[in-house]
């Protein structure tokens, strides 16, 4: 029985992140949604009957759900560095107003902007965040 939970577990984890992968660029599934569709691929593959396909549709939402959620809370942890970056860059910005003479303030302005440029061509990217210039 341990063995088939683990088997199980493994399974799901592997249908878990290969369904993620399928769906960049697609609308969220719900969780409740992906239990299932689990369930009913294990239920294909391994011949389930129906109180093991139970235990596997509530082992599979649990799972899931707590994945969404450390999911949510790592992109609250990347918005809030994001925006105390923003704030430091601001304030340092500033700070610089106070230092720079008008001269200075625009050759910075321009080497900024033309580094920027660069990294983005190494990149490949061509989008312009707003509230990047000084």
């Amino acid at each position: 029985m341990k063995k088939l939970l683990f088997v199980i577990a493994l399974m799901t984890v592997t249908a878990i992140a290969a369904n993620a992968q399928q769906r960049k660029g697609r609308r969220d599934v719900s969780p409740e949604l992906m239990a299932e569709r689990i369930t009913e691929k294990m239920t294909e593959e391994l011949s389930l009957d129906e109180a093991q396909q139970k235990e596997v549709y509530e082992l599979t939402l649990k799972s899931t759900n707590e994945r969404m959620e450390a999911i949510q809370e790592s992109k609250d942890e990347r918005k809030a560095i994001r925006e105390k970056m923003k704030a430091d860059q601001d304030k340092h910005d500033q700070e610089l107003v106070e230092i720079l003479t008008p001269e200075q303030l625009e050759k910075w302005k321009e080497y900024r902007r033309e580094s920027r440029e660069r990294t983005r061509d190494r990149r490949g990217k061509v989008r312009r965040k707003p509230g990047m210039e000084l």
